[in-house]
């Protein structure tokens, strides 16, 4: 599933919230947010029930489970959750 976060500014302006934007992602206990080896290694894990790649915006589920998601930018915050079948 892929993950999208936009901005709005003034002037009715809407972008995408990403580089070179200040993009702050976490979320619950039991998704793992990053990239590359690490991610990676945290689908190996067992740990988690979803993973999020913040360079391409791919959520991948891997067991079932409720999982939370933020992002802030600009001191402003939205919140997501997620079911994972």
């Amino acid at each position: 599933m892929e993950i999208k976060a936009t901005g709005h500014q003034a002037g009715n302006l809407t972008f995408p919230l990403m580089y070179p934007a200040s993009v702050k992602w976490s979320g619950s206990e039991n998704v793992y947010i990053g990239t590359g080896d690490a991610l990676n290694k945290a689908k190996e894990s067992n740990q988690y029930d979803a993973v999020f790649d913040t360079a391409t915006g791919i959520l991948t589920g891997l067991k079932a489970g409720e999982i939370s998601l933020t992002v802030e930018s600009n001191g402003v915050e939205a919140n997501k959750d997620i079911t994972v079948h």
